[in-house]
């Protein structure tokens, strides 16, 4: 997790918009911290989901009746009735676009939490924002530790664990699976920082409660701040070759924990007994999906030998007349660059499936079955 705070960050963009504020209290906070640093320059766009009247029905008695008056006298839009799944309808014809930045704190669906709706909602919140958001701009969202792939006070231990699978299952399936959803609107992760609290609670925030209610963060659950950014979206028509990849940019194959990884495994007989020729196999692999495999894990590789005796820690198996190699390998799917979806990447795989039969056996002079 980056400590710096995100929250000072904004006062660089130039245009903001604040999707879903609630009792307007963040509009305040950033307000009166563009007041202290001086940010002139900054433009804030705040909205919430209710009309007007629900808004002042449901939050008469929490929140000061006057915070309407105060953010416009300081020069805040505050637009009412704003669904962030339909930007087009609700705000477009409100508004000049695109802004710099994007704000969306703690999204529900409303009464008892359901992943499959709060998944719906983010996906829809996700497509939306193309309408909205320009180029180089972030999209600033908050969530509480739990709902995102990876639990923050794990985060030290997955980076520092050499372990490839341990890795790969820190994304907790249970979780809102943010980044895989992200990536179907051409959205990644830039960073993630924890929640500035303090210094909004300093500047006049008050937390509405994650479920619309006036109670604080249950202590267990630790708010944090993802910042994505745009990127190009890998599509399925596309063919490896023709990626605009740079094999160098991929990290060296380093498992990246803030991108979605997607687990294929390829099965396969060879015809010669020699190692080296599944080592080729595995350069092979990485060379022709640019680095996108990250790893290639031995899930299992047996031999036999002149007399036909399996020597490996497996048991006998039926290989085919002619092969001497049997392997399972696993592989993890990632793109650092771009976004990259599960059905491009299976698509991918069954690329990579191909050139294993066809170009790389034609290379290496030897014969190759997948099974």
């Amino acid at each position: 997790m980056q400590s710096d705070d995100p929250f000072m960050q904004l006062l660089l963009c130039k245009r903001i918009l604040i999707l879903g504020d609630g009792n307007l209290t963040f509009s305040k906070a950033l307000i009166a911290a563009q007041t202290e640093e001086n940010y002139s320059s900054l433009r804030l766009i705040s909205t919430v989901y209710e009309t007007e009247e629900q808004w002042l029905t449901r939050f008469s008695e929490s929140t000061d009746s006057n915070i309407i008056n105060h953010l416009r006298n300081r020069g805040v839009e505050v637009l009412f009735a704003v669904d962030g799944t339909r930007l087009q309808e609700t705000l477009l014809p409100r508004v000049s676009v695109p802004f710099d930045c994007v704000i969306m704190n703690f999204p529900h669906t409303g009464g008892k939490t359901n992943l499959k709706y709060c998944r719906h909602l983010l996906k829809e919140i996700f497509i939306n924002l193309k309408h909205v958001l320009n180029d180089d701009g972030k999209f600033y969202l908050s969530l509480l530790d739990g709902q995102f792939e990876i639990d923050k006070q794990r985060w030290s231990e997955a980076e520092q664990n050499n372990d490839i699978m341990f890795k790969v299952t820190m994304h907790k399936k249970d979780s809102w699976r943010v980044m895989y959803l992200a990536v179907y609107a051409g959205f990644v992760v830039d960073s993630i920082h924890d929640f500035p609290t303090k210094e909004l609670s300093n500047r006049g925030y008050v937390n509405a409660g994650f479920r619309g209610n006036a109670k604080s963060f249950h202590h267990k659950k630790v708010p944090i701040v993802v910042i994505f950014r745009r990127v190009p979206i890998l599509s399925t028509t596309s063919t490896l070759a023709d990626l605009p990849l740079d094999v160098e940019q991929q990290q060296h194959r380093r498992i990246n924990l803030l991108r979605p990884m997607y687990i294929h495994d390829v099965s396969f007989w060879i015809s010669t007994s020699d190692n080296t020729d599944v080592e080729l196999l595995k350069n092979a692999i990485f060379s022709f999906s640019k680095n996108m495999v990250k790893e290639v894990i031995n899930v299992e590789i047996f031999h036999l030998d002149n007399n036909n005796q399996l020597f490996a820690t497996t048991i006998r198996r039926g290989i085919p007349a002619g092969f001497c190699t049997g392997a399972c390998l696993r592989l993890v799917w990632q793109c650092d660059e771009f976004a990259l979806t599960r059905e491009t990447a299976r698509d991918f795989q069954l690329a990579l499936r191909k050139y294993l039969e066809n170009d790389f056996c034609h290379l290496h002079q030897c014969t190759l079955k997948l099974r």
